[in-house]
């Protein structure tokens, strides 16, 4: 029996036309044709494929003088299995790699329709379960085991069906349309070769090319479009006002560069910082560029942006490592230098009735305030101030009827030429306690109950206001609130009565 009838028997054992075979063996439908009238042989790829296909062996296939095909056990059964589902699996990666950010969207809205769809089919399952368990109710003690086997196999049960429906809908949608797509092409590719070499082709094979290329470019057309469009605008817009924060961010640390290069200059070099800022600027620049290709629905190349975002950790990692490192070797306090000195300030009162010295609301993180009884003193009120005033200048002013303390002026420019100084020395100090100041209140134990007394009912007077203002503004909320419920409910009652009169006057009529 010559090969070209073997393939023609195979083939419809198998069930198969000439279209599933050449699908099978990514081939035009034209060459399958061929191999079965002898016009053309395949090649050995091809052959292996078919041997395959068809679970026999190549001598078999190939040798004229073999009649009968012996058909291989069932021992490769599992083999080809393995094989069908790699196959399938290399044929839905092939799906999603192709698609583009819209096509994921019309893929998410699609497989959510189907999702909503197959929850619906759970009601009748729900409502099976529901009766049985109503009849199980009826066996006593058994009810448990019963209701718990009976929810295990419709849970089983339909999760199969869910399972299977989404796939067939999957492949219904995407899988049987790549693989339209392609044949077309194939057949195209056969149909443009043939006339080139002046071979006829059938009016109806032409035509039916065409049918499929139009059934195609009208599934493209779905009616997700209008939806899809106005959820990548929508996505687009979110991506674009999350990248106003890595803008702000790539000025800053180019700023940050520009000083680092400022203090290179002046001496102070730290490769791992500069590593660092750089490696971050990059990675910045990565994101915009990954939000600008998105936003405008360029291409990009996933493979080069991967590598480079994993060498920019890689760089920015060790580039903290190196920064630890040279940071290990600075000292840290946290105090001033030692020619940091503080000046004094005197300033005598005496006292009155509502007198007090503000400690809570100028300064209060800076102060430190100290009271020292002196009954000697009567009436009078000292008041000591000690800063450091070599940038910042305070001054205790008068408010009646208390005291605070108030930063006149502050030059901190000369502070920068002192932290650059003590850089080069390797020291780091807190030049926070710069802004810190000491108080000592000198009085009579009886003028220093009395001041504390006057800040807390000063405090207090204030606390009950914004109560106040607070219940006002709660008031003036609500008000109108009850006003409306009032007029409904008078109206309401009104209503009632006008009914009331009415069957009154219905009953008396009778």
């Amino acid at each position: 029996m010559k090969f070209s009838e073997k393939l023609q028997t195979l083939r419809k054992e198998k069930k198969m036309s000439q279209e599933d075979l050449a699908q099978e063996l990514d081939v035009s439908r034209q060459s399958v044709s061929k191999w079965e009238s002898g016009t053309t042989y395949p090649e050995m790829d091809k052959l292996l494929a078919l041997c395959k296909i068809f679970n026999c062996s190549l001598e078999d296939l190939t040798n004229d003088n073999i009649s009968k095909i012996n058909v291989l056990s069932d021992e490769k059964i599992l083999p080809n299995l393995v094989n069908n589902v790699k196959t399938e699996v290399k044929r839905i990666y092939e799906v999603f790699a192709k698609m583009d950010f819209k096509d994921f969207i019309k893929f998410l809205i699609y497989m959510g329709f189907m999702l909503i769809l197959i929850s619906l089919l759970f009601i009748p399952f729900d409502g099976f379960r529901r009766l049985m368990n109503n009849i199980y109710r009826n066996f006593g003690a058994a009810y448990g085991l019963l209701s718990s086997i009976t929810n295990l196999i419709i849970c089983v049960i339909y999760s199969f069906i869910a399972v299977v429906v989404l796939y067939y809908a999957f492949k219904l949608k995407y899988l049987d349309n790549e693989v339209n797509e392609n044949n077309i092409i194939k057949e195209e590719r056969v149909t443009n070769m043939e006339v080139s070499e002046k071979e006829e082709v059938s009016s109806l094979d032409g035509e039916k090319i065409k049918n499929n290329l139009t059934i195609i470019k009208t599934n493209n057309r779905s009616v997700l479009d209008i939806m899809v469009n106005a959820i990548i605008i929508f996505v687009k817009g979110v991506v674009a006002f999350c990248s106003l924060p890595f803008i702000l961010t790539l000025i800053c640390l180019s700023g940050a560069l520009m000083l680092i290069i400022f203090l290179i200059f002046k001496g102070i070099v730290s490769i791992g910082l500069i590593i660092c800022i750089i490696s971050l600027i990059l990675l910045n620049i990565l994101l915009l560029y990954l939000a600008y290709y998105f936003i405008v629905g360029k291409k990009i190349k996933i493979k080069a942006v991967f590598i480079t975002f994993i060498v920019g950790l890689v760089i920015l990692g060790g580039s903290c490592g190196i920064m630890i490192g040279e940071l290990s070797k600075y000292e840290i306090l946290d105090e001033l230098p030692e020619y940091s000195l503080m000046t004094s300030k005197n300033y005598e009162y005496n006292m009155q009735e509502d007198f007090f010295l503000d400690t809570r609301m100028y300064g209060y993180y800076y102060s430190n305030i100290k009271y020292k009884v002196d009954n000697a003193l009567g009436s009078k009120v000292l008041i000591d101030l000690e800063y450091y005033d070599k940038y910042v200048n305070y001054e205790i002013e008068e408010n009646k009827p208390y005291l605070y303390v108030n930063l006149v002026d502050s030059n901190y420019t000369k502070l920068f030429d002192e932290v650059l100084t003590n850089l080069e020395n390797k020291k780091i100090y807190n030049y926070d306690k710069y802004n810190r100041y000491n108080i000592t209140i000198t009085a009579s134990e009886e003028n220093i109950i009395k001041m504390k007394e006057n800040e807390k009912l000063y405090y207090d007077k204030i606390h009950q206001e914004d109560y106040y203002n607070m219940r006002e503004e709660l008031k003036e909320k609500y008000w109108e609130q009850y006003q409306i419920k009032l007029e409904e409910y008078q109206e309401q009652i009104e209503n009632l009565e006008e009914e009331i009169s009415i069957l009154k006057e219905q009953v008396k009529y009778e």
